[in-house]
């Protein structure tokens, strides 16, 4: 033989709808159903599956085209290590390998994301291990978001809905609730670091409580791309319901005693372990969330969205006297001296 066709076809009885997660259809339905798709496979042949399939992924690729007059015939990895070693990243060949970037990364989101319901984990469908780095588990403290990026600024914006989804489903669900509840009293939702597709989580980097914020802002950025109105009226009870959650807990600054809301015992993603109030990460995420309550509100309007006066003027409240994070840091003397015990260099 000159060469051999294999035929694979391989299903779920995920439902991610479902209370319990599952289709209940059986295993053997299962089986003869990725059966029958074999045999259609069979029938149609491999030249127009591979004409199909190629049909269907340039109507998302060819979407968004970039061009930034660059040229390179070196393999990939010459290509990185040639890129390592410029000084003028006007270099054609710097240029093609950011722009090589920018279509991997949509490949990657297309890939991915066509025709799936859950969202991406830390490997997403190419995790090779039956015991992956850290369970190949949905990672919340950076590793999610990073995953959507693409989509909506590269005109894919179908393509972030199962992250979209997944947020709107696990803010109602009893394991993010009960973070709300573990950490603040049962107001509003929250969700930790090591997190699952099931919307159970560890309790690895508990103190990163400000994820719920990053999420929110992903249904922010959804909106803001499709302008989506009765999207906007499903995302706002899980953005208000964030919103509550840090109404009850952010404090009054403990250090500067300003008057101003901060953020407890946070840390900023992938940095040390080590929490402390109002990091700047944590200020600028939720006062971006109130700001963003604040424009769907003007959108919709307050009675569409059963709000009261009294939540209103809380909102306000919490708008003015929320630090921003934004403080520029300044140092005696200048660059070059030291500042406790810190010699600083050129910025």
């Amino acid at each position: 033989a000159s060469e051999v066709v294999m035929y694979m076809a391989a299903g779920t009885d995920f439902a991610p709808n479902a209370k319990s997660r599952t289709t209940g259809v059986s295993i053997d339905d299962l089986g003869k159903e990725m059966m029958a798709r074999v045999d259609a496979a069979c029938k149609k042949g491999f030249p127009n599956i591979q004409k199909d399939h190629v049909a269907n992924f340039l109507s998302y690729t060819g979407r968004v085209s970039l061009d930034l007059n660059a040229k390179s015939y070196r393999p990939t990895n010459e290509l990185i290590d040639h890129y390592s070693t410029l000084k003028d990243l006007n270099d054609p060949e710097a240029r093609f390998l950011e722009q090589l970037y920018f279509y991997y990364g949509r490949y990657l989101a297309i890939s991915s994301n066509h025709e799936l319901l859950a969202p991406n984990n830390l490997q997403g469908i190419w995790n090779n291990l039956s015991n992956a780095p850290w369970n190949s588990d949905i990672h919340t403290n950076i590793n999610i978001q990073m995953n959507y990026w693409p989509t909506e600024i590269t005109n894919l914006s179908d393509l972030h809905k199962p992250f979209v989804n997944f947020i709107i489903r696990g803010a109602q669900s009893e394991g993010w609730k009960q973070v709300g509840k573990q950490y603040n009293g049962g107001h509003g939702w929250s969700v930790l670091t090591e997190s699952s597709l099931y919307n159970s989580m560890s309790t690895w980097g508990s103190n990163y409580l400000v994820a719920n914020v990053w999420y929110t802002s992903h249904l922010w950025t959804h909106w803001r791309y499709t302008q989506d109105k009765e999207f906007l009226k499903q995302a706002f009870p899980v953005m208000w319901s964030c919103a509550e959650f840090w109404f009850h807990r952010l404090i009054q600054d403990r250090k500067v005693k300003d008057g101003t809301y901060v953020a407890p015992n946070e840390y900023s993603a992938e940095q040390p372990l080590q929490s402390e109030d109002a990091t700047a990460h944590a200020q600028q995420m939720i006062s971006y969330l109130f700001q963003n309550i604040s424009e769907a509100i003007d959108i919709l309007g307050a009675d569409e969205l059963g709000l009261t006066s009294e939540d209103i003027d809380k909102l306000n409240l919490y708008l003015e006297k929320t630090d921003k994070g934004l403080h520029i840091e300044t140092y005696d003397g200048g660059w070059g001296t030291t500042y406790n015990g810190v010699k600083k260099g050129e910025p």
